[in-house]
């Protein structure tokens, strides 16, 4: 290496250079910040890399996080690899090869001062072709996708990188080692090692371990000598042989580079068909993208992380790289072992998991968690004991906000929830949803209240009656923004009743402090005397309201009470009408009133209040509710007279309707011909009351249907009223959502 590369690294070397650099990188991978320690280790510089570190993902985290602002003099940096040196921070890989360049010695001569450029042109190729493509081939639609989500492309990616793209680059090498530039052919740029050559020597490194068969062949061809020539130069320089044969260097796994034996080329010819409906095309571009920005590791970038017996069970194609070893572990009755194994792996290389759904124990969970910064939810499934894991969030997951489980974890983990809930940060919890037996109940009300400034979700299912008498122990908590209250059994309870009536006062004082309550559900409960105060109360302005309970009979002064939450924009009501034909008649009508002065309804949803509603309230609702998109209502006989005043709904995007039949093919015709833009998809269902030869023939079906594609773009059906509509219409909705 020429003298003036030695002066260089002599002046980093010396004792007075009192910068140290500092190296932040995802720990366990290679990656691209691989570039930048092949920089350190070729020219033996001293450098600690912080991925190494014990506390590597925090420390890394601080800077890329959405909170850090950066500092007078240095931006905040997008995305790993971070080089600080002094009070200068850098990212980018090529930026950072740029500026240590230069300081290494890594570039071109002092002689040659406009060499720093091209060299640096070299290097952002190799990153263009061999490490941004080579990730794009298992990864070719979205990184935030599994790569089994996008198996089918990915093939077809492979095959056109390996039989077009791979080769395009190999001979862009070839010839630049051929040229004149490179002054004799053994290194990139101006007859010496420069980090270009270093990029090279990685990118084709990592490339030959993702496709190993692919790879062979072209280097089996002859074509690429002086490329495969310069990489093995790179490999035998002494202080990168001494490196690539120690622990430092990191192994290829879940990175850039993946190893999927069917993206590699088998050695035949396969014709590869375009494929930009995929987004990606193979046309030859200037990619000056900013592929930094991309977290390199897809499995790091993950938000949602599920490791239980049953994900396991059901997902075979994920044991790849280091998992490789549990491929053909039988999964029997006894899987607690392997599940914490197999976690063991993943959660050292999910940093940025959010969100983790997971069935193991507390000794498990407790070594999971200091691996998991940005845990934010924690949903547990089947027998999940928190014993002990509160203090630990609270140490090592500063945004933990959420907790969900469900009844299988109770007689495990239920005696655990109240400390772990006084564990946590206090005024931290923001929501917790919870189905099972309160077995302690009181405890658990009582340890919310360490919560009672944060919480704002709170869901409480399978309630039984102790635990209504309870409900005034969560008095503190008034900043609630969704409440939802579920008994265990349906139907009408007596016990839960009189529970519930005991404690009414007391409930109603302390919902009326919630005034920024708006989402507020009931199941299985009847809680109409509850509600009443709360719709009267002007401070509070709900936008979903849900109570359904078959055994319900709702009032007028239900109805008057109603009509004051205007803000409401979904309503979900299943109840009985009772009394005499003139009593049904009275609320129905009193239902209608108070329906039309919600004016902001998008959603409407009434099973077996609507049971007596006639054309004229269909039309008197439809005329006042201009912003419904999701309608479904019953009726004792509605007729082809509603359609006028329905198709006036310009944002009307599904309408389910019961009823006895009434409606004709022309009818329904007639209403698609009146419909707009706004109702572009949508669907209609109708369950009739009568027998089974009142039902639409097939031929009429099948007519109505094609007039609904041809007019709408949507769908038409009819049921005799056998069917589960409740459930028919939630998976409906589920469906075409948007």
């Amino acid at each position: 290496m020429s003298s003036t590369y030695e002066s260089k690294r002599r002046r980093i070397l010396s004792p007075e250079h009192e910068h140290p650099f500092e190296l932040f990188y995802w720990p366990t991978i290679p990656g691209r910040g691989e570039h930048i320690r092949l920089a350190f280790e070729a020219t033996k510089v001293s450098y600690t890399d912080i991925s190494n570190a014990e506390d590597a993902i925090n420390l890394l985290l601080s800077h890329t996080s959405d909170k850090n602002l950066g500092d007078s003099l240095n931006p905040p940096p997008f995305a790993p690899p971070i080089l600080r040196h002094g009070d200068l921070l850098l990212s980018q890989t090529t930026n950072i090869l740029l500026y240590l360049g230069s300081k290494l010695g890594l570039t071109s001569s002092d002689e040659d001062p406009d060499g720093i450029y091209r060299v640096n042109a070299l290097a952002l190729t190799a990153l263009d072709g061999l490490s941004n493509e080579a990730h794009d081939t298992h990864h070719p639609i979205a990184p935030g996708l599994y790569y089994e989500d996008q198996k089918q492309e990915a093939k077809r990616k492979a095959t056109d990188y390996t039989q077009t793209r791979l080769p395009k680059f190999l001979g862009y090498f070839e010839r630049v080692l051929s040229g004149e530039a490179s002054q004799g052919g053994e290194w990139l740029y101006g007859g010496r090692l420069t980090y270009a050559d270093l990029v090279l020597f990685q990118t084709l490194d990592g490339v030959t371990y993702a496709f190993p068969k692919a790879v062979a062949k072209l280097k089996k061809t002859g074509k690429y000598n002086k490329v495969f020539g310069l990489v093995d130069r790179v490999r035998a320089v002494e202080n990168i042989k001494s490196y690539l044969e120690s622990d430092r260097r990191k192994t290829y796994g879940l990175g850039i580079y993946r190893h999927y034996e069917e993206l590699d080329d088998d050695g035949e010819e396969h014709p590869v068909a375009p494929i930009t409906d995929a987004g990606i095309t193979g046309i030859d571009e200037d990619s000056n993208r900013n592929s930094d920005a991309d977290i390199e590791e897809e499995i790091m970038k993950k938000r949602y992380l599920m490791i239980s017996t049953f994900a396991l069970q059901k997902c075979r194609n994920f044991f790849k790289g280091e998992l490789a070893q549990f491929s053909d572990v039988p999964f029997g009755s006894d899987t607690s072992g392997i599940v914490d194994r197999i976690g063991n792996v993943i959660t050292k290389q999910t940093p940025s998991v959010e969100e983790l759904i997971t069935d193991v124990h507390s000794d498990v969970l407790s070594r999971w968690i200091p691996r998991l910064p940005r845990l934010e939810q924690l949903k547990s499934s089947h027998g999940i004991s928190f014993a002990g894991n509160g203090k630990l969030i609270q140490l090592h997951c500063p945004s933990f906000t959420k907790l969900h489980f469900s009844k299988e974890h109770w007689p495990l983990g239920g005696q655990d929830l109240p400390a772990f809930l006084n564990d946590l940060r206090p005024q931290s919890l923001k929501s917790l949803e919870t189905f099972g037996d309160y077995r302690q109940g009181y405890e658990l009300f009582k340890a919310l209240s360490c919560h009672r400034e944060s919480l704002a979700n709170l869901q409480l299912h399978d309630l039984e009656p102790e635990n209504i008498n309870e409900l005034p122990l969560l008095k503190d908590c008034t900043n609630l923004v969704s409440l939802s209250l579920a008994s265990a059994g349906r139907g009408r309870n007596t016990a839960l009743q009189k529970a519930f009536e005991n404690v009414l006062l007391d409930t109603v004082a302390w919902l009326k402090e919630c005034t920024m309550l708006r989402i507020l559900a009931f199941k299985d409960l009847d809680a109409i005397a509850l509600m009443i105060p709360i719709l009267l109360q002007d401070s509070i302005h709900l936008t979903s309201l849900k109570h359904e309970s078959s055994f319900v009979s709702y009032t007028q002064i239900f109805y008057q009470a109603l009509a004051n939450q205007t803000s409401l924009q979904s309503l979900w009501l299943k109840g009985g009408v009772y009394g005499s034909a003139a009593d049904k008649a009275e609320i129905t009508d009193n239902l209608a009133e108070s329906l039309r002065k919600l004016v902001n309804l998008t959603e409407l949803r009434l099973a077996e209040i609507s049971n007596y509603f006639a054309d004229r309230h269909i039309v008197q609702i439809a005329s006042s509710l201009p912003k419904l998109e999701f309608w479904s209502t019953s009726g004792l006989l509605l007729t082809d007279a509603i359609w006028y005043e329905v198709a006036s709904l310009r944002s009307l995007r599904t309408l389910c309707l019961r009823s006895m039949p009434g409606f004709t093919p022309d009818g329904i015709i007639d209403f698609l011909e009146k419909l707009g833009a706004g109702n572009k998809g949508l669907s209609l269902l109708v369950w009739n009351r009568g027998s089974r030869s009142s039902h639409f023939s097939l031929v009429e079906r099948d007519m109505i249907q094609k007039r609904f594609t041809e007019m709408t773009e949507g769908r038409f059906e009819s049921f005799p009223l056998i069917c589960n509509y409740l459930d028919y219409e939630t998976s409906l909705c589920e469906s075409d959502s948007d």
